[in-house]
């Protein structure tokens, strides 16, 4: 049956509000159906994964209340001013992102600015997935400086590694000065994927078992970030 080709589910992602909602009300339903000798399965999921919450100070305005992070304006004295009235405003406690509190990112406003990398890249790096992720626009800077230095050096180097086999070698073709040392076997580059690569693999196989070792920290990304 179609069921038992699909249940049980490999993996289930969720919010901690989804333990007592949508997973209770799942497997209890699972639970009944297998009594009734409708399914085969126990339990509705082989895995679960509990996600933790993205969070953001809120800004609130004496006389506007909650404000939209773009609502407020830097002032002369290093603080922070109501964009509608110009009165200062009270920087309140970092908590879970709400709508009602308007501590919210607009992730449009990410994508003109930064691109879907930078923004992949932040929520990588800036917590495990289970655990509650801080907001920094500063941390979304440092990651959008790490892809543009990647990028620089991939399209500096583009035109004279893009033929070139595994060994760094094509037909006719001869790296030299700089280049030749970077890319040689056993030069700085080989060295350095040599290094990382055993780390990828264990956050291959990690994911595969529903957890991450954290390969990119933000000490990785941070010192990438400053050069």
């Amino acid at each position: 049956a179609a069921v038992d080709y699909w249940m049980p589910v490999d993996q289930y992602i969720g919010g901690v509000e989804h333990a007592v909602l949508h997973l209770l009300y799942s497997r209890y339903f699972t639970r009944v159906l297998r009594e009734f000798g409708l399914i085969g399965c126990r339990e509705p999921f082989t895995r679960l994964l509990t996600q933790g919450m993205v969070c953001k100070e809120t800004v609130r305005c004496p006389e506007h209340g909650f404000l939209l992070p773009e609502e407020a304006e830097a002032d002369d004295a290093g603080g922070r001013t109501c964009g509608r009235c110009g009165r200062a405003v009270e920087i309140g406690r970092i908590e879970k992102m709400s709508k009602s509190k308007k501590n919210v990112v607009d992730p449009n406003l990410l994508l003109d600015r930064y691109g879907a990398d930078t923004t992949r890249l932040f929520c990588l790096f800036a917590a495990p997935p289970e655990r509650d992720l801080e907001w920094s626009d500063q941390g979304v800077e440092g990651c959008y400086r790490v892809l543009g230095r990647v990028y620089r050096l991939v399209y500096s180097l583009w035109e004279s590694v893009k033929d070139f086999h595994h060994n760094y070698e094509a037909p006719g073709v001869r790296l030299t000065g700089e280049q030749a040392r970077l890319l040689a076997p056993g030069g700085p580059l080989d060295h350095e994927l040599r290094r990382i690569a055993p780390r990828l693999r264990r956050s291959e196989e990690g994911g595969r078992e529903g957890a991450l070792d954290g390969s990119l920290t933000p000490d990785v990304v941070g010192r990438a970030a400053r050069g």
